[in-house]
Order: C-alpha cells, then structure tokens, then sequence
C-alpha cells in the first residue's frame, strides 16, 4: 500500500464488541479525516475492509469514501488468499449539504 505525504492510509480500526453501534466507528473517522485533511493536508485517503464487515462498509460510505477497486491479502496463518475492497475518499469530496453525505466538514 504506497502512500505519500498527500495520499495516507487508515489501518487496522476495531471497534470492541460491547461499544459497536453507538456511532464511535463514524466518530474515529471524522477524526482521523480531520487529521488527514487538516492538519496533514492530505489529498486522499484510503482503506481496505472485508468486504463481509457490511457495518464497517457502511461506516466508510456513510463518510464519504467510495470503492474503488479489490486487492488479496493471504494469510499464512489459515493458508488461505482473502478478498479485500479497496475504498477512497478524496479532500473535498464531501459536504454536509449534500443528501447522504458524509458528516464531515472540513473546518478553517
């Protein structure tokens, strides 16, 4: 997964089971979006998800980040060559005043 100054990766966001469904999925990633975006100055983000974890899928799109591609990971431990979605989001891709955009705005 390259990355570059303007082009930054999210890795490995768990939630704990007893706190999932109380919003902190879509907290974290206004959150991490912020520091991208604004402290960063980041011109994109991206991300790969199982694409079975339909509430973590749901969480990205919901902020804004669209799939844009597959990519396999294999996993020694079970031997096995899993699918991944490969999701982006880019600065300014967003606004609140969009319908069914994401919550986060970038602020000034």
């Amino acid at each position: 997964m390259p990355a570059s100054h303007d082009h930054l990766w999210l890795g490995h966001c768990l939630i704990r089971p007893e706190l999932r469904g109380l919003g902190l999925g879509h907290l974290i990633v206004n959150l991490m979006l912020e520091e991208a975006f604004v402290e960063r100055e980041a011109s994109s983000v991206s991300l790969v998800v199982f694409p079975r974890n339909d509430p973590a899928v749901r969480c990205y799109l919901t902020n804004g980040f669209t799939q844009v591609g597959e990519q396999f990971k294999f996993f020694s431990t079970t031997g096995q060559r899993q699918p991944n979605d490969r999701m982006k989001i880019t600065r300014g891709s967003t606004s609140s005043d969009s319908p069914g955009s994401a919550r986060f705005v970038l602020s000034t």
